[in-house]
């Protein structure tokens, strides 16, 4: 009972990290130390178009590409630690997404290195720091004339009270 309530838990937990790996907006991969591509997440999916088959392909030959900027990233046997390497990365349509991207060798036993890969579109920051920098923008020019305005009150009410006093 307690083996089949503790592979249940397990089980659950299993399906609970799948979902918020998949529902995140970073793509998230794993290359495997057999060089399988073993986790592509759904935004993985959506930037790039492709499938995990088709990624599996795309990455191992980003990763034999001596040339490409992705090479260091998704090459399971590089030791080299990645973080914040900014590259395009080319989706199916033929559009280009620039992402920022993170890697590092992750063990799964004696002498059996995987690659865990992280890419933040940088795409979606570039948008949101444009609408945060266009609302504070915003929100400047309406304290600016709420300021004018009640300067402008402030005057006429003291001009009345000056006239008011006088008469």
């Amino acid at each position: 009972t307690r083996v089949a309530e503790r592979t249940r838990f397990l089980s659950e937990e299993i399906h609970f990290t799948e979902r918020l790996l998949d529902t995140a907006d970073v793509l998230i991969a794993y290359i495997n130390p057999e060089d399988k591509l073993e986790r592509w997440n759904k935004f993985g999916q959506i930037v790039t178009g492709l499938s995990v088959d088709e990624a599996e392909r795309r990455l191992a030959k980003y990763a034999r590409d001596e040339n490409s900027p992705l090479q260091p990233v998704f090459d399971p046997r590089c030791p080299d630690e990645i973080s914040g390497r900014m590259a395009a990365i080319p989706a199916e349509d033929g559009t280009e997404r620039v992402l920022t991207w993170s890697a590092r060798r992750f063990r799964e036993g004696p002498g059996m290195w995987g690659r865990l890969i992280i890419g933040i579109d940088v795409t979606e920051q570039k948008q949101l720091e444009t609408t945060l920098q266009n609302y504070n923008a915003y929100l400047e020019d309406m304290v600016k004339q709420r300021s004018r305005e009640l300067k402008t009150k402030n005057a006429q009410l003291i001009h009345t009270a000056r006239l008011a006093s006088l008469g």
